[in-house]
Formats: structure tokens, sequence, C-alpha cells
């Protein structure tokens, strides 16, 4: 085969100069030139021709050069390809270049032939040595391969050797002439008669040659005969003729011993499909034949009880039928058409659907009404489609009246469904009946809701001017120690009275199921040390320690619901304190990690152990129940028994459970686990700052915050308007919804305190109304805040104010802090607070002032500025607020400021300004001294 070089160069003559210096060895054979003019066209004619050993490419070409040519060459990946370089130039830049990109060697022009021979001869011969070694590469793999696979084949032999070794199943295989060839370890078993020990070999003078053992194999008998098995029909035979064929009437008979096997043999083929071997797989199937035996006589005894069941079930058959007459149900067997196919019909059921005898045959439409007929029919078309069971009520007409009937249908055979028919008309009466006494039930419970609701709000709203007069006078400096003990104590009733209202409450919508959660931060410390400070008299009256131990895992601030916390824990300490005569009480309180990738959830723990008298065991059982009191708690003539079962239902309701550790003599130990996660930044702020407030900084604006109160109670009244008042805010009144609509309107307050129960048009409807007429005012006003003030405690009726549009709530009886959150929340108030030092208060009182010039008072009439002057010298407050209401209501921020300055004992402020603004009118101060 010639080597075949493919030209590369542009220059016509290149290939009529190329063709005259090879023509001897082109025309024997030897070469063979193909050209291009380009390397675009080298590219084509190499893919066109894989053959091509060598490449002559010129450097400087058209279209694509000979550089560019060699890098693609190179992609080629065809590592007997070889290109030789031949320039032009004669420069060593593009010599290297070209080398660099994968040139086998260079020729420059004008070309010497015997120079270009002796290239193409050398670059020829390197061909052929890679080929060559190629050749001889794949030759060596050729034979590893082959000698792996001969090495497989030897070892899947021994495998299958090992295999055949292993199975229980006699093997043996002769060739195609019938001689000999394996016999595996189970074969020689059977065939000799002997076996050996699991993994033991039989001793030498114990082998036998494959040849005797063919010898026994052959000498096998027809089962249950003396006769020999005749050779033609030998499996083995047959299998050498090509038949693959399975016996198990065969014999092998070894002494006295006749040995039943199974015999299964198939021909091996070589390559070419000529048998080449045999293989015959044979078993002792004693055993099988035995069970065999058993089975035939067991089928025989089946039979013969079969026959004798046959007849006891024919006997009864009768007393079956009647035991069916005997139930309360009709028995109806129908087709897919609703024809009745068979019935039994019981004297107290045939009534109901009038089947007897003669409806045998009739389909439904015949004994029942024609539209509960077809209802009827489609449930059997259901449970023949399904073929689940399928149950319905109906009704039938029966002299007069209207009579229940229950159908129970299921599928009983093809096409074909049984009907239990069954008159329900007593049990639907007794349904009907419990029916009217549930309503009756659910009726009383909702008289006993609107009992609570009512009875919440007679005794919240007395509450609610109680504790509220009591919180705004304990801020008064000037009440005396007897004073301020006496508030304590009505401030304690009161909240006494609230718990115990709260704790019915509680039961009422635990039982309801209504009872949730109002989550909010809580810093735990300060929970702790008020409870502390909280309990401590009470203990210390009984002459009893009260010891706190926290934890140091214990957090600081978390999200929980904070009331119910506290009452949770109020609960138990002071059932701790009232039960115990001698000792104390130790709270401890501490804190583990639920999950160590979320740390920001913890479970708290606290108990209480007492030293009290503890609790009998056979109370344990009820000791959580409501109005349950165990007999130390009805010996104390104190509490409700709600206590400890409130107290569950709330730890429940947080993620958690109470339990009791008692013995009897020897005190208590009552211990709770909550689930809780830590509070943010912008939670703990809201809950850190306890302190007093003063008054709060003036909006940008300078406008006044306008509080509108609406409620019709003249004390409820009185009380907001002494917590709003001297903190700055500007007040109206309102006793009933039709004047705070009017109010609303012609006053425009920030926002409104709404109570809920009022004459003439209550809180609901005026909510309603000033929402309707903001969705129709013209112009951009924002719709007015408004927080309700309600004495209910139910939640569907605060949800009912939501939803008319009241934006949030505040529950009678309230905390004055609790209302001023509120009131910041919403109107984005910066309260100003009192220093919690008594060396800072000073500081504390000049930041809650407003910010105030003598410019300020210009404006004002040199006769009102003068009486000012007069009034703050002398300290006259009364006179000073009487000036002050002289003030024109534009001027908010100095009306403010003024009241702010008096209600905070600051005359000596209003003195230096009015001074001021005197010197500068130049008016004569001469009563100064």
């Amino acid at each position: 085969m010639p080597a075949k070089i493919l030209v590369v160069d542009d220059e016509p003559t290149m290939q009529l100069l190329i063709r005259k210096a090879f023509r001897k060895r082109i025309r024997q054979g030897e070469l063979e030139f193909a050209f291009a003019n380009n390397g675009l066209e080298a590219l084509e004619t190499l893919a066109a021709d894989p053959d091509i050993d060598a490449i002559l490419s010129d450097i400087n070409m058209p279209k694509m050069d000979g550089l560019t040519l060699l890098e693609r060459v190179s992609q080629l990946k065809r590592p007997t390809l070889k290109t030789v370089i031949i320039s032009a130039y004669g420069d060593m830049t593009s010599i290297r270049t070209a080398m660099n990109r994968g040139a086998f060697d260079f020729l420059t022009k004008p070309i010497n032939f015997e120079d270009l021979e002796i290239t193409i001869n050398k670059t020829l011969d390197h061909v052929s040595q890679i080929k060559e070694a190629i050749q001889e590469k794949k030759r060596a793999e050729e034979a590893r391969e082959e000698l792996s696979r001969q090495k497989a084949l030897r070892e899947s032999e021994r495998r299958l050797i090992q295999v055949l070794e292993a199975v229980p199943v006699g093997v043996f295989v002769v060739d195609a002439t019938g001689e000999a060839y394996y016999t595996n370890h189970a074969a020689k078993s059977i065939l000799s008669g002997e076996t050996h020990a699991e993994g033991s070999a039989p001793r030498p003078e114990e082998e036998k040659s494959e040849a005797s053992h063919l010898q026994g194999l052959k000498q096998i008998y027809s089962a249950q005969t003396q006769e020999c098995y005749p050779e033609e029909r030998h499996p083995l035979m047959l299998a050498l003729a090509g038949e693959s064929i399975t016996v198990d009437d065969v014999e092998l008979h070894q002494g006295e011993q006749e040995i039943p096997l199974e015999i299964a043999a198939t021909p091996i083929y070589d390559e070419a499909g000529a048998i080449v071997y045999a293989i015959a797989a044979f078993q002792d199937i004693t055993e099988r034949k035995r069970i065999e035996k058993l089975w035939a006589d067991y089928n025989k005894l089946l039979e013969t009880r079969v026959v004798r069941t046959t007849k006891e079930l024919d006997k009864s058959e009768a007393t079956n039928r009647a035991i069916l007459k005997a139930i309360p149900d009709l028995l109806l067997q129908m087709n897919r058409a609703g024809v009745c196919l068979s019935a039994i019909a019981p004297d107290n059921v045939s009534n109901i659907l009038a089947i007897d005898r003669h409806s045998i045959g009739c389909p439904l439409d015949k004994f029942l009404p024609p539209e509960l007929a077809q209802s009827y029919l489609s449930y059997v078309h259901r449970a023949l489609e399904t073929g689940d069971l399928q149950i319905f009520e109906f009704l039938v007409p029966q002299d007069g009246e209207q009579r229940y009937a229950e159908a129970r249908i299921v599928v009983s055979g093809e096409n074909e469904v049984l009907a239990i028919v069954r008159d329900i008309s007593d049990r639907k009466k007794a349904e009907t009946a419990l029916k009217t006494a549930k309503d009756a039930a659910e009726a009383a419970n909702r008289a006993k809701s609107t009992f609570l609701a009512s009875m919440s709000h007679e005794l919240r709203t007395p509450l609610n001017a109680i504790l509220g007069f009591s919180q705004l006078l304990a801020g008064n400096d000037s009440l005396t120690k007897e004073q301020r003990e006496s508030l304590e104590i009505i401030n304690r009733s009161g909240e006494h009275l609230l718990t115990l209202i709260n704790d019915i409450l509680s039961v009422s919508k635990i039982e309801a199921g209504r009872m949730t959660l109002n989550e909010e931060a809580c810093n735990l410390h300060h929970l702790l040390n008020s409870l502390h400070d909280m309990l401590q008299l009470k203990s210390q009256s009984k002459q009893l320690t009260l010891a706190f131990e926290r934890s140091p895992a214990l957090p600081e601030y978390v999200k929980i619901d904070k009331g119910k916390l506290r009452q949770v824990l109020t609960n138990l300490i002071g059932n701790a304190i009232k039960f115990t005569e001698s000792g104390g009480a130790i709270v401890r309180a501490d804190a583990k990690p639920i999950d160590p990738q979320k740390p920001e959830e913890q479970t708290l723990v606290f108990s209480v152990e007492d030293t009290g008298p503890g609790i009998d065991e056979t109370e344990l059982a009820t000791l959580f129940e409501p109005f349950v009191q165990t007999r130390i708690g009805r010996q104390s003539m104190e509490g409700t028994g709600l206590g400890l079962s409130i107290s569950r239902e709330f730890v429940r309701l947080m993620g958690g459970d109470i339990t009791v550790d008692t013995e009897w003599g020897r005190g208590s130990t009552f211990t709770f686990e909550i689930k809780v996660r830590a509070a943010n930044t912008g939670e703990r702020r809201k809950s850190q700052d306890n302190r007093r407030i003063m008054g709060f900084s003036v909006p940008p604006d300078g406008d006044i915050y306008r509080i509108l109160i609406v409620e019709d109670m003249v004390v409820n009244r009185q009380l907001l308007r002494g917590i709003l008042q001297p903190l700055g805010f500007e007040v109206s009144e309102a006793t009933n919804g039709r004047e705070a609509i009017a109010l609303w309107e012609t006053w425009q307050p920030h926002l409104i305190l709404m109570d809920i129960q009022m004459p003439v048009m209550s809180g609901y409807e005026a909510i309603e109304k000033i929402r309707q007429r903001e969705g129709e005012n013209i112009g951009d006003r924002p719709p007015v805040p408004i927080i309700a003030l309600t004495a209910s405690a139910l939640i569907e009726d605060r949800q009912k104010l939501l939803d008319l549009g009241g934006s949030d709530f505040v529950t009678k009886p309230f905390r004055q802090d609790n209302l001023l959150e509120k009131l910041s929340e919403y109107l984005g108030i910066n309260y100003l607070y009192e220093e919690s030092e008594s060396n800072s208060k000073e500081n504390s009182l000049e930041t809650a002032i407003p910010m105030l010039e003598a410019e300020d008072l210009q404006g004002m009439p040199l006769e009102w500025l003068e009486q000012l002057y007069d009034a703050a010298l002398s300290v006259d407050n009364e006179i000073l607020l009487e000036l002050i209401e002289h003030i024109p209501p534009q001027r908010e921020k100095l009306i403010a400021s003024l009241t702010n300055l008096v209600n905070n004992f600051r005359v000596d402020i209003i003195f230096e300004l009015a001074r001021g603004e005197l010197d500068k009118q130049g008016v004569s101060l001469v009563n100064e001294e």
C-alpha cells in the first residue's frame, strides 16, 4: 500500500514540481500525493481520508496559514500523522513557531528536491515506526486480554465446580460418547449409598472411578418394580440425543433399599451447535414421595369428612333459617337490576316494606315509592362498583306516619347484593330527644357565658375606679406613711378580688377551650424579684423563710405569657406559705437547652418546695381538679379550690406540665417545665423601663396630643383625666357614642379611648360609624386610633370590636402603665421618666419640662405678664393655672409648657421667663424683694 502525502501550497507550480520529482515512485506505487491550496482544504481532505501519513505544508497561504493548520492538526489526535513545514522566509522565528506547534521537520524555499526526498523518507520511516509500535502495543493488549479471559474462564470453572460440589443435588456429566466426565460429591454419595461428614472427603479406599458411578446411574429401575429402566428412555441418553427431560418414575436399588429419584437431563452444546456433553441432576425424593402419600391419604379422609359435614349442614339448614327469621332485620338478596331474588322477612319487620313470598322476582318499585326505589338502586350499584359496604337511612310512609329504616348493602356474589334492613324509628326518636337535650345544654352554657360576661363587667367597672385611683394617689409625694399603707391595703384587696374574678373566668374559658396565650417579652429576674417582694411580707407575718434560688443558666429576657407565668408562681408560692406553719418555702428557677443547634429555644424549670404538712396520697388523684380542696385546705377555710387546676391548665397551654412530689408530714414540691424562646432586642426594650412617667417630648410640629375620653361613668372619666392631663395631654370627654362622633368630627382628636357599654349609642356602634365616615370623608385625614376600654373578658367580645374597626383594647380594671404603653404604641410618643436615683430627680424633672424661651411669651398682654410674674413670685399655683386658661387656644405649646412647669413644681422657671420678658418691655419690677 503506497504511503499517502498531503501537499498544502497555494502556488500552482508546486503540484507539477512534486509530481515530476517523484513520478518514478508514484508509478511504482510507493507514494501517493494529494494536494490542497490552503489550510481549510487540507482539513477537509484529512477528514475525508484517514490514511494520510504525512503533510508538506507552506506557511504563508490564504484563508488558513500553515501555522494555524499545524495547531488544528495537533487537535485531530492522529499520532501517525506528521507534518513537514516548507518556509519561503528562512527566518528562525517562523521555523521555531512551527516546531513548537508540532512540526516533524522543515524545509526552506527554493526547495532542493534531494533534501525533500530525504526529509520525506525520514518522515515516512518515522511514521512506519510509530505504526509498528502501535500494532505491537495492540498485539500485546490482545494477548493480555486473551490471557485474562483464559484466567477468568479457569476461575469461572473453578467457581462452578465449587458450586456444584456444594449443592445438595447429584450432578453427573457425560461426554458425547457417553463416557463419564464429572460427578459431584452429592452424586457420589447417592449412587454409592454412603454419606460423609460435612467438609470431609472419602478415604482413598472409598474412592470409586467416574465409570463405576456412571454404571450405578445407568442401573436404575422403573418405580415400584424390579424391571430395569428402558435404556432408550434413560434421561442421559435422551439428552445426548438433544432432548431436555425430567422424570420421577425411577428408583435406585441398593441392597434391600429402594430409593426413588427425580432426574433432570439436558444437552450442552459447543459454539458450533454440536452436543459435547449431557448433564443430569438428580435427587433423592423419598421424603417427597412420603408427603405425597400422606397428602393423598389426607384428601381421601377430607372427602369423607366433607360428605359427613355436608349431611350435617343440610340437617342444620332449617335451624339456620329459623335463626335468620328470629333476628330483627329484613334480609333481601337482589341483583343489579334491583329484582328481589330471595327474602327473609321477620314478622316485626315485614310491615315496613310489605315484603312477603310474593315479592320474590319483583323489582324494588313494586314495594317502595318510585323515588325511594331509585335511590335504593343507586346504593346497590355503588356497592357492586366499589365492593364497599353501603349504609343509608330512608323514610317509609306507613299507616299515616313516617317510619325510619336503615339499609346495609354488601356484595354477596357476581352482580348480586345482600341488603339488611332494620326499623330504626325508636332510635331516631332517642336521637331527637338527645339533640334536644344537647341544645338545651348548649343554651345553658351560653347563658352561663353571658352571665359571666355580665358579672365580669359589673365587677370590673367599680374595680377599675378602685385600682385606678389607688395607683393615681400612690404617685402623690405628699402622702403620709399611714396613708400609703392604707392605699396599699386597698390596692392589694382590689388585686385579690380581681384575681378571684379572673380565676372564675379562666375556669370558664378552660372548659370552653377558649384559653389562649398572650406572649410578650418578660424579664424573668424582675418577675421573680417582684414576686419575692410581694410575698415576703406574707411569709414574714407567719415567721416563715422565703428563699429564691436562681441558676446561672436562667436567661434574663424570654418571650412568654408573663401574666399566666406570674399567676402560676403566685398560686404555688401562695399555697406553700398558706399551708406551712414552720420552716418556709424555697423557689428554684433553672433553664436547660432543648436543641444545641437552636440556643434561643430553652426549657424553664420552676419548683416550689415547702416544709408544710404534705398531701395525703389518697388526695393526689383529684389534686388538680377544679373546686376540689385537700383536707388541709378545707381546714384552713381559705381559697376556692381553683388555683392548682388553673395552674396546671396554664402550664399545659405554655407547652409543659406540672407534677408534685409529696410526703405526708414532711412537705411538698411542685415542679413544672415550660418551653420558651429568647426575646429579641425590640421585644426587650418594651419591657425594661418601669420608672415613673413624668411627661413626654413635644412632637416636632408642636401640636399637643388630643385624647377623647368616651365613658358614661363619671368616676372613670375622672380617673382617665387624672392620669392623662398631668402628663401634658389635652383631654376632652363624651358620655356616649353619639357625643363621641360629634367631637371626633369637630375636635379631631389624635386618639379615642372608647368605652363599650354606654347609653344612647354603644361603643360598638360608634366605632363602626366613625370608620364608615372616615371612608367617606374627603381629604387626607388619617384614621384615628380607637382603643376600647372593656370590662368584658370574653374573647368573642374583643374580636367583635376589632372586626368593627377598633385598633386595640384595654381590659378594665387597667394598670396605668398598660394604658400609657398603648398610647405610646399608637401615637409614637417618647415618654420622659423619673430618674431612679434620688440625687438625679431634679435633672429628670428638668428633662420632663418642654423647652420654653422668654420669646415664647411675646404677644401676651402686659397685664397678663405682670400677673404671671406676681403669681410665680408668690408661688400661687391656683392663680398660675387660671392665667394659663386665658392663653389663646391656638398657642398650644405655651399652654402645655406652662402647665407642665406648674405640675412639676418648677415655678422658678416661670418666674425667670416672666421677668425676662418684662425687662425687655422696660417694665420696672419694684416688688421683687
